[in-house]
């Protein structure tokens, strides 16, 4: 199962985890792990070329595993990403049930991250 976890700060995500395979389908053939991985490249890319925000990225292809993290503070135009991205992982836990699992995890960060 794809497990999502979402680090909220006082109400503003900070960072997510994304960590397994979904098992709907054979390596290459899976269309929820590759729907939820397009989300989530396209919110960090996105991220990356439309803001001016500073943040972590790890990729772990062999643990499956993609660990985001804001360095501070996000954006209005990062919390608007972010927060579209959690609507399409929301759609496909609505229609994966079985596969895909988000989590909201709160979180406090020192005032520096």
């Amino acid at each position: 199962m794809l497990k999502v976890t979402l680090f909220y700060d006082n109400h503003k995500c900070v960072g997510f985890d994304a960590r397994d395979h979904a098992g709907y389908a054979v390596s290459g053939e899976d269309i929820v792990c590759a729907s939820a991985s397009m989300l989530i490249t396209n919110t960090i890319n996105s991220i990356e070329k439309f803001t001016d925000d500073k943040f972590s990225n790890e990729v772990n292809e062999k643990d499956a595993e993609i660990v985001f993290q804001f360095s501070g503070i996000p954006s209005e135009k990062s919390k608007l990403l972010i927060e579209a991205m959690i609507l399409g992982l929301q759609s496909l836990e609505e229609e994966y049930t079985d596969y895909v699992d988000i989590i909201f995890e709160e979180v406090h960060y020192d005032d520096e991250t």
